[in-house]
């Protein structure tokens, strides 16, 4: 149950990283990084 809500999560973080056009490292963090970098 918490893995999908993660996995949830990091999708709208991702989303959010493609729609305002930040550096699209960020992605790569949100994949490898996933709590840190959603806490970020």
């Amino acid at each position: 149950m918490i893995w999908l809500l993660t996995i949830a999560i990091q999708a709208v973080c991702v989303i959010d990283v493609i729609r305002n056009g930040r550096n699209q490292l960020w992605i790569m963090a949100l994949i490898f990084l996933p709590v840190a970098s959603t806490i970020a």
